[in-house]
């Protein structure tokens, strides 16, 4: 059995809080009929201390722009859709019944059009999240999650994976298992909004509120938290390979100098 799925299984049990609206009518609304648990996915999650070690550790490497989102129960044991007779199944593994919450999870599918693709075997036009998402398509998660009888939601705590459409990103994926849809490598150090390639993002996933050079010069936070950016990952594939990005990336922003940096911007490219 892979890493991921034992850790998730493991994950599954851990409920640090939970929510139950109750509509204003007193009607049964169909959000009522779930509980929307909170559990923390990166308790087990490995953390790569530099971008070099992040993108030999990652099996798929691309930018690209996220088109649609949708929604898909697995088997939380395999990553794959549910066979037939898999609650049965994990009953006897177990010695008890299986509730349905208990072995399949609600996943969140993104449809994305690759622009470049720095590191991998095939091109994704997918790339899967092990979660929900909070307070967003509501309506379409509960109609996939009433079709297999969850009882749950889980969302991460974690948001910095999360994406809108329209939006373009630099992806960082695993891929242990080609019939699988890629997915974040780890929840903190997968997903780079390409709106600022070099701002660099947090493992916690936190918005971190420093000055900009906080962003641009430094490799860790003050407590040893890794700090990498868009820029730092695409580098590692070759200078070659970063002035092509960087070079179109201008093109399709004009005008970034107004919201950017420039100055930090500057200073990291003259470094190198």
């Amino acid at each position: 059995m892979k890493k991921l799925f034992c850790m998730w299984l493991v994950l599954s049990a851990i409920i640090l809080s939970s929510c139950r609206a109750a509509p204003a009518n007193g009607d049964t609304s169909p959000e009522e009929e779930f509980k929307v648990q909170y559990i923390s996915s990166s308790a087990d999650e490995y953390v790569w201390d530099d971008a070099k070690s992040l993108s030999e550790g990652a099996d798929v490497i691309v930018t690209a722009r996220v088109t649609g989102v949708s929604f898909q129960v697995v088997d939380s044991r395999t990553g794959l859709p549910p066979e037939e007779g898999a609650l049965e199944s994990y009953s006897k593994i177990y010695g008890e019944p299986a509730k349905p919450w208990q072995v399949f999870d609600l996943t969140t599918v993104y449809d994305i059009e690759v622009d470049t693709m720095y590191k991998g075997k095939i091109s994704p036009t997918r790339v899967r999240l092990w979660h929900g998402l909070e307070n967003v398509f509501v309506e379409e998660q509960l109609a996939a999650a009433k079709e297999y009888g969850i009882e749950y939601i889980r969302v991460s705590e974690n948001k910095s994976t999360e994406m809108k459409i329209g939006q373009s990103y630099l992806f960082v994926l695993d891929q242990h298992d080609d019939r699988l849809i890629p997915a974040p490598i780890n929840t903190g150090q997968s997903v780079y909004n390409l709106g600022n390639p070099f701002e660099k993002i947090c493992f916690t996933g936190r918005k971190l509120e420093n000055p900009p050079e906080y962003y641009y010069s430094r490799s860790h936070t003050d407590n040893g938290t890794p700090l990498i950016s868009a820029y730092d990952i695409i580098s590692t594939f070759g200078d070659d390979k970063w002035d092509a990005f960087w070079s179109d990336w201008k093109k399709d922003n004009a005008g970034w100098e107004s919201r950017i940096d420039k100055a930090a911007v500057d200073e990291v490219l003259r470094r190198g």
